[in-house]
């Protein structure tokens, strides 16, 4: 069996189980790239050849290529993954790679940007139509904390204006979730499809869309993040789709909100995933014992008689 045959194999069981775009986009990327390596580093005919240091060797090439730590530990998993597939279903002997281990990353070493840095950023776009639309759109995920492809994924029918709701749809795990927002949007919003949105030549196919392109095609993730770099170079420091959404979490948990309730807003399966953001949050915690605990609350020491 050659590279591409248990590739098409591994990504037509991954399309067994309904895996999105992404993850096959992703999977078919990870596994091209593994294989022009051991062809030319090593000499490698096909996937029987791979030994236990040519992982390690695809490593140290993606340092030397200024990959981050983070897309370094993806790649890495994705290849073991991807043979520990194939030993399982006979396509290989043995699995070369089933004892390497490479240690996750921290998350978020950066933190959130701050309050007066966000409103900095949505303040950023011009008066002109699609600066109009952009500051809608940035000020729109910063207030509900979506993924920027949950973002462009919504039509209209998902926006209740009455109730501040929306009913997004993740892509990952196949649920729909309701998530709420404040007056903020929902001003934000009327103006948004009242004023600005009928602006735009919506393309047949389109109607449905809420948020539109230049072409009056729906929005995809990569003109937003575009459109993003573009205001984080003027004013000298960055801020991405997926930073907005740290801000919400981080902002909502530095004001109270319970890790529980900001779960069920992003949409996290885990409440592990939520906890990630508890670091950026300064907390005394003997201050909280004494204050929540029924038993940590300290009396007052009477005072003695005079």
């Amino acid at each position: 069996m050659t590279f591409e045959e248990m590739m098409n194999a591994f990504l037509d069981h991954l399309r067994s189980l309904r895996r999105v775009k992404a993850t096959l986009a992703n999977y078919s990327i990870v596994s091209r790239d593994f294989s022009r390596h051991c062809r030319e580093a090593h000499g490698c005919a096909g996937p029987h050849d791979v030994r236990e240091l040519y992982l390690g060797a695809y490593v140290r090439e993606l340092e030397k290529r200024k990959f981050s730590r983070l897309t370094i530990y993806s790649r890495h998993r994705a290849v073991r993954t991807w043979f520990a597939w194939a030993h399982l279903r006979g396509h290989l002997l043995t699995d070369p790679l089933k004892n390497l281990h490479f240690p996750h990353p921290p998350l978020l070493p950066r933190g959130a940007p701050t309050e007066d840095q966000v409103a900095l950023f949505l303040a950023a776009p011009g008066p002109y139509l699609w600066g109009r639309r952009d500051r809608c759109l940035m000020e729109f995920l910063y207030c509900t904390g979506l993924r920027v492809g949950e973002c462009v994924a919504l039509d209209l029918a998902d926006v209740d204006l009455e109730q501040c709701l929306l009913r997004v749809y993740n892509g990952k795990t196949k649920k729909e979730r309701m998530v709420p927002f404040g007056e903020r949007v929902r001003q934000v919003l009327t103006e948004y499809i009242r004023d600005i949105r009928p602006d735009f030549i919506i393309k047949a196919g389109n109607e449905a869309a809420l948020w539109l392109g230049k072409r009056g095609q729906r929005c995809n993730t990569l003109g937003v993040q575009f459109a993003m770099r573009t205001y984080s170079k003027e004013l000298g420091f960055s801020i991405t789709p997926h930073t907005l959404r740290h801000a919400y979490a981080t902002h909502l948990m530095l004001r109270g909100a319970s890790v529980v309730a900001v779960q069920a807003l992003l949409g996290h399966e885990r409440l592990g995933t939520t906890q990630r953001y508890t670091h950026l949050i300064p907390t005394d915690l003997k201050k909280e014992l004494l204050a929540t605990h029924p038993r940590g609350i300290r009396k007052r020491p009477r005072k003695k008689p005079s």
